[in-house]
């Protein structure tokens, strides 16, 4: 369990390039394994070891019982994608990753209200960022729309949650190559292993006692926040 961040006046970023580089220096003071990263609209995060579980998991309602719930489509690597000058290109990644149904649990990772919205403290991205959960993969992804795979998913077996429009979600293989080469400028590769989050299908909804979602008949993944 991680205390929530304490954070004030002059030490806050006031632009990309600060809140990136604290980023950085956070994730080499922690000696936490890297284990995914998530994309934001521009915004780039990591998932560390601590932030992932299996399905079907078991939350501390401590850490979960405030949260909120989205249900996405991402990608696990199959193979480490180093950082080069040479851009990787989409059938590279295709055949480098694998599709994956997740849950992701978001709530600020600040103590309080934040000090001044205006700025741009939300390119910490891990900030609003608590944990995910992790199915198992799906089969025969590269065939499929995956903006319009079928997803149902309820809240403690309630009524199914609404899709987020295709219309409005980014294609996830075009962001997956934006997500590695953005990366990559900046001198840093993937690993195996590593998942990449890269939008919700369901956003986010307030998490009750427990969480399933089906996908196709590809496979189903579920959660539940334990008693205290």
């Amino acid at each position: 369990m991680h205390e929530p961040y304490r954070v004030s006046g002059a030490l806050l970023p006031t632009d990309r390039a600060a809140a990136t580089a604290i980023q950085d220096e956070m994730a080499k003071r922690t000696g936490e394994d890297v284990v995914g990263w998530k994309v934001g609209g521009e915004l780039v995060g990591r998932v560390f070891e601590w932030d992932l579980y299996s399905s079907p998991a078991s939350l501390p309602a401590e850490r979960f019982r405030d949260t909120l719930v989205e249900v996405e489509l991402v990608f696990r690597l199959l193979a480490n994608l180093p950082a080069r000058s040479e851009p990787h290109g989409v059938d590279e990644l295709v055949e480098a990753a694998v599709l994956v149904p997740t849950f992701e649990f978001v709530a600020s990772r600040f103590a309080g209200a934040w000090p001044n919205p205006e700025i741009e403290s939300e390119w910490l991205l891990m900030t609003a960022h608590n944990a995910v959960v992790v199915g198992a993969d799906l089969p025969d992804w590269k065939g499929a729309n995956l903006l319009e795979i079928p997803i149902s998913a309820s809240i403690d077996d309630g009524a199914p949650l609404p899709l987020v429009p295709p219309e409005r979600r980014r294609d996830l293989v075009d962001t997956l190559v934006w997500l590695v080469n953005q990366l990559s400028g900046r001198g840093i590769g993937l690993s195996a292993g590593q998942v990449a989050t890269l939008g919700a299908a369901i956003a986010g909804v307030p998490m009750g006692r427990s969480v399933t979602a089906e996908v196709g008949d590809w496979g189903r993944i579920e959660a539940t926040v334990a008693d205290a």
